[in-house]
């Protein structure tokens, strides 16, 4: 009995036709994964560069604070109770904080003054 090679030439490129369509889908597939791995890891670049940021500020703030009472030593005379009350007032907030670092010593004392007068 011969061999019908039409049949066999029909399947053949039946299976390639499949083959080929399962792999543009697969590729589909992954191009759609890819993309979103990709997203994820853009969303979670961003999300660590501002956590990173959030710990340097606080970092920063935290070596500031550890700072104030030698800073504020060195302004002048003032009584142990008012150093410390000025400590405890600069460190509870950071934007007279950085006020106080970014002003130069004899500014420093003013504004102490002030703070203590209750005119800041």
């Amino acid at each position: 009995m011969p061999i019908d090679t039409t049949t066999q030439n029909d399947e053949s490129s039946c299976k390639n036709i499949l083959l080929k369509k399962r792999k543009k889908s697969l590729t589909d597939l992954d191009a759609c994964y890819i993309e979103s791995i990709d997203r994820f890891v853009d969303r979670t670049d961003l999300r660590l560069e501002m956590m990173s940021k959030r710990m340097g500020f606080e970092f920063d703030a935290s070596e500031a604070r550890k700072k104030v009472y030698e800073a504020i030593c060195k302004v002048g005379p003032l009584k142990v109770r008012e150093k410390l009350f000025i400590a405890k007032k600069l460190v509870s907030d950071t934007k007279s904080l950085d006020l106080f670092f970014s002003l130069p010593d004899d500014e420093k004392a003013e504004f102490i003054h002030m703070m203590l007068d209750g005119s800041v």
